[in-house]
């Protein structure tokens, strides 16, 4: 067995963990998706506040199709950090963001990222009689 391997699963795990720091979802009704970081966007998604694609689209004019939907989906869903991302594909960490923020610009843009209304108040809910 290879002695580096253990080493970087040990690093994969501890940079995968879920920062305890992280910000809480900004109210979403006052910012465009666009405007939203990284960040700020995954916690949206993982707050069901936002759709994200079931099948994670790529698109071909960017720089590495061929990992986009990857990337996208270990960050938005799994709930990765960049760090990890990279160490795991063995990209920089500021080269695992530029990907994803370009992978958001366009999922916007072309509207598989969309927000999710909230249901109605409790008006909609039908009382027994």
């Amino acid at each position: 067995m290879n002695s580096a391997r253990p080493n970087y699963l040990s690093k994969v795990r501890r940079l995968a963990r879920p920062n305890p720091r992280r910000r809480h979802a900004p109210p979403l009704g006052e910012i465009r998706l666009d405007t939203l970081r990284i960040d700020e966007l995954r916690i949206a998604i993982r707050a069901n506040q936002v759709t994200f694609p079931s099948s994670v689209p790529t698109f071909g004019r960017h720089d590495r199709a061929d990992l986009q939907w990857k990337l996208a989906q270990l960050y938005f869903v799994l709930g990765w950090n960049c760090e990890g991302i990279a160490a795991k594909y063995g990209l920089i960490h500021q080269r695992v963001r530029q990907i994803l923020k370009t992978w958001k610009r366009r999922a916007v843009e072309t509207g598989y990222i969309q927000y999710i209304p909230p249901p109605d108040g409790p008006s909609s809910v039908i009382q027994p009689a």
